[in-house]
Parts: C-alpha cells; structure tokens; sequence
C-alpha cells in the first residue's frame, strides 16, 4: 500500500501535467486561428492589437515577478498578472465605445490620426539630419500627446486597436506606482485592500484605457508619487522619479504639476521625522 500510494499520486500528477499541456495547446491553436482570420478580414489597424497585446504582457511579466519577489505577502505575483490583463482587456470596451457606439467623435481619432502621420515621418527621415516636422500646434498639451502616439506608432506600426492597449498599460503601471507608493510611505497600511482597489476600481480600469491624456496622466502622476514616496523614506532615485513624472504632467497639464507640487512640499513639510534614541535609550528629541 505504501508503494501504491506514491504511484497514485504520481499518475494524477501525470492526468494534471496533461490538461494543462492539452489546454495550452488549444489556447495557442485558437490565438493563431483567430490571428489568421483577423489578417484575412481586418487590416493592421485592428489585427495589430493581436501582436502588441502578447509583446506587452511579455514585457510585462518578469517586471511583476521582479517586483512580487521583494513583496512578502502571498500570491502578489498572481494579483498583478490579474491586474495587468484587466487593464489590457478594458481598452477593448474603450474602443468600442469610442469608435462604435460614439462613431468615432473622440480624441483618439485625432490623436490615431496625427500620430500615424508623425510616426510614417519618423520611420522614413534620416533622424541624423534633424526632424523638422511640424505639428501644426503648441507641442505643450495636445501636440504632445500627439507625439507620444506616433512615437508608439513607429514601433508597434499604426494601429488604433494596438495604440489603445499601449495607453491603457502606461495606465497600469501608473496604477502600481500608486500601490508601491503606499506600501513605501504606509508600511503598515492593508496594502493588498489598497491593491484590490486601486487595480480594479472601474472608472480606473475604464476610462485611462485609449489613447490620451487620461492614460499618460496616470502613468506620470504615479511615477510622480512613487518618487514622493521614496523620498520622504530616503531612498536612492527619488528626485529621478519625481523630475520624470512632473516632467510627463507638465507637457500635458501643467496645472496638475503645481497642484502635485504643492502636495510634495506639504507632504514633506508635515513628514513623520524618524525617532532618534540615544546611547542611554532615551528619545534624543525628548
């Protein structure tokens, strides 16, 4: 009996390794199928989204296993993968809204517009010899986001489906930038109930999930705290982050950079200073 129950065990385990074999398979069989009849029936436009959406979760994940690694609690890597591809599937519903149910009277149309016209510029200028293109408006605000697109544009090729998923991860990551920022700065604070909601609250899940400003504000407004964070605990590249994400809100909405700004200054002003004890135990402050 004893040397049954090891085999029994052994053969299920087998029974289970080829499911999982069997239903990966399938899956792959049914994304090339659905791949090659998008390429038959759509244009770059739409089939594009097949290419992108698996080249950012491979991006994606080992930055997530990384940074489930150095997080202690249970199952962190699982919620993230989850989050990500939350994020990356509610630019599909975005799109529809968008484009089918308002016919196309959004931003995204202009800025899918504009940027497939800067990136055919980008991919055929000899960028040695200067750029001289002209965007027909300030490069502060619109223009920039413009920008933005058509960088996006010259390396995934313009297609408006692929550039929706490519704004709505830059949204992820500004959704775990917020989540670190909080685990830095409130170390004892419910970190997986803020991870719950801040990941798959539904008006961020939705709406900074196509091309836009919305998206790249959530992505720099989350470097921005992230780097808050860092600094009020002292650690090493705070002031990067924190040039880098008011740099990104500035060329979008300034006025959102003077009021995060403001939030630094008083969040430091107003910072918990670290208690020092002395050599007799006794609080050096007392």
């Amino acid at each position: 009996m004893a040397a049954a129950r090891p085999a029994g065990l052994r053969l299920r385990e087998a029974v289970r390794r080829g499911r999982l074999t069997a239903l990966a398979w399938a899956l792959v069989m049914g994304y090339v199928t659905v791949f090659v009849l998008a390429m038959v029936h759509t244009t770059y436009d739409t089939w594009g989204a097949l290419l992108v959406a698996p080249a950012l979760m491979a991006i994606g994940t080992p930055i997530l296993a990384r940074v489930a690694a150095g997080n202690p609690e249970r199952g962190v890597f699982k919620l993230l993968i989850v989050a990500m591809g939350a994020k990356l599937f509610c630019a599909f519903p975005r799109y529809l809204m968008a484009f089918v149910l308002y016919g196309g009277a959004a931003d995204a149309k202009m800025y899918d517009q504009k940027g497939s016209e800067l990136a055919e510029y980008l991919t055929s200028t000899d960028l040695f010899g200067g750029l001289h293109y002209d965007l027909g408006m300030k490069v502060a605000g619109t223009g920039f986001v413009i920008i933005v697109t058509g960088v996006v544009y010259a390396i995934t090729g313009p297609t408006l489906v692929g550039g929706f998923l490519v704004f709505s991860w830059l949204g992820f990551w500004g959704l775990l930038f917020f989540w670190r920022a909080l685990q830095i700065a409130f170390p004892e604070a419910d970190s997986r109930r803020y991870a719950k909601l801040v990941f798959f609250l539904p008006s961020l899940l939705f709406w900074p999930s196509s091309i836009g400003k919305d998206a790249w504000m959530m992505f720099c407004l989350g470097l921005t705290t992230y780097g808050v964070a860092r600094l009020l605990d002292r650690r090493f590249g705070a002031f990067v982050c924190i040039a880098a994400g008011s740099l990104g809100t500035a060329m979008v909405r300034p006025h959102v950079t003077v009021l995060a700004g403001a939030g630094l200054t008083v969040a430091y002003v107003l910072r918990k200073r670290p208690r020092q004890v002395s050599a007799l135990g006794r609080c050096g402050r007392c």
